[in-house]
């Protein structure tokens, strides 16, 4: 982590200017801003999630997000595998500001048009999350009684989600209007998810029915997240 790190404001430290017709143009990250970020109202576990950003130097910024989840059914199973969901969503970013994506750059510096006037601050970050997710889970489980007897028993019993990863984000922010912009970033990275059950979960039972989504079980995955979010400048 450290090596990224240090690669990061290594690049940025020499990469410090872009050249359009021979006129060099900084751009500056946000000296303090907050943000709003909609995109996190999509999916299966949708957050109210807000941002703040603020810069360490002209080009390099940190930014924190931390979004509460919204307990909302948005697939036709969250009723009964996904149901009640509450906990958050958390990050923090460093980004590095103007530096060169090779064809990406160009066509940032095409879409910034002529003049002196830039609208467009390109930037790559890295990202650490931390995702802690409640949820309730109903099923039914089969017993066996012994004497070729069979009962069976249905149960709502609590879920968590917990996810530490990093991630590695391409973005850019445009001026809109005033000290408004959008933010627009992609994002690929690994996590590692553990799922965990509440002691409401029958135990012996000899089979559970329905869809088996992961319980008591943690394993890496890779992760993907697209954010769109809207970035007030107080500074």
């Amino acid at each position: 982590m450290m090596l990224f790190l240090s690669l990061v404001i290594h690049a940025q430290g020499q990469q410090g200017y872009f050249q359009e017709d021979e006129d060099s143009l900084q751009f500056d990250s946000p000296e303090l801003a907050i943000k709003i970020i909609p995109s996190q109202l999509l999916w299966r576990f949708p957050s109210y999630a807000i941002g703040l950003e603020h810069r360490l130097k002209s080009n390099l910024s940190l930014d924190y997000t931390f979004g509460i989840i919204q307990d909302k059914n948005v697939f036709n199973d969250d009723e009964i595998y996904f149901d009640n969901k509450s906990g958050f969503k958390s990050s923090i970013m460093l980004k590095s500001y103007q530096v060169d994506f090779g064809a990406i750059g160009s066509l940032f510096n095409f879409l910034n048009g002529p003049g002196d006037e830039v609208n467009f601050r390109h930037y790559v970050g890295f990202e650490i999350l931390y995702n802690n997710i409640n949820f309730e889970r109903t099923r039914t489980f089969s017993f066996d009684c012994e004497n070729n007897c069979e009962y069976f028993e249905r149960a709502t019993y609590g879920v968590r989600r917990e996810e530490v990863g990093l991630r590695l984000n391409v973005g850019f922010m445009a001026e809109l209007v005033g000290p408004v912009s959008l933010e627009i970033a992609w994002a690929l990275g690994m996590v590692r998810q553990s799922y965990s059950t509440d002691n409401l979960k029958p135990v012996g039972y000899t089979r559970a029915y329905g869809t088996f989504y992961e319980e008591n079980t943690s394993r890496v995955a890779p992760s993907l997240n697209f954010n769109i979010k809207l970035s007030v400048d107080l500074k």
